[in-house]
């Protein structure tokens, strides 16, 4: 990603304000930080991949995924973002939230599956840092927690993406999901060892 870009400096500007105060893994790690990663993992992917899009496509991809949290997540709006850089990257960021909240994600994968390739590799590459940032952060988290709450999410979320096709970036979006698996499972053992559970459950 191209950090002295603008547009990309703009959006980092943006989310790192608008998330200012939210922290994840119980307040140690600064929420901005799970933006850029998305946005690097995206990136990398598509380099991988081979499937890198024209700069200004790819551009657009990545001010997305810096900014996919916006609406969902803070006082920013579809107008300002459409304002500052365009209405596709203000429709980008609409079509990744989930103004239903965690607790109630049927609406929203239903709109994720019936998304753009674009949106559903952005979704991906998001699923892919959430679930990364949780195994990681077990300790802090609490199995419980884990258990309960986000494994039923990211399974869900993991087979909705599954069922889908992207035909823009098949490749990068099949990596970006085989990598996922990966993580899933091994966030699964971990959380269902009796004896991590006892070590991880938070106090």
């Amino acid at each position: 990603m191209d950090r002295s870009s603008p547009k990309i400096i703009s959006m980092i500007t943006i989310t790192t304000k608008a998330h200012s105060g939210q922290y994840r893994n119980d307040g140690k790690v600064p929420y901005v930080q799970h933006c850029l990663n998305v946005a690097e993992v995206l990136t990398n992917v598509l380099k991988q991949n081979n499937e890198t899009p024209p700069k200004q496509k790819l551009e657009t991809l990545q001010l997305i995924g810096l900014g996919h949290d916006l609406f969902e997540d803070t006082s920013v709006g579809p107008r300002e973002i459409s304002q500052q850089f365009s209405n596709e990257i203000s429709e980008g960021i609409d079509s990744l939230s989930n103004y239903d909240g965690d607790d109630n994600t049927k609406n929203y994968l239903k709109k994720i599956k019936d998304s753009s390739d674009e949106t559903k590799l952005i979704k991906t590459a998001d699923l892919v840092d959430n679930t990364l940032s949780v195994y990681y952060g077990l300790h802090d988290l609490g199995v419980s927690w884990v258990s309960s709450f986000y494994l039923p999410i990211a399974k869900a979320t993991d087979r909705t993406l599954r069922n889908s096709s992207n035909d823009a970036y098949p490749k990068s979006y099949e990596s970006l999901l085989d990598t996922h698996q990966i993580w899933l499972k091994m966030l699964i053992q971990r959380a269902e060892q009796p004896r991590e559970q006892e070590l991880f459950t938070k106090k």
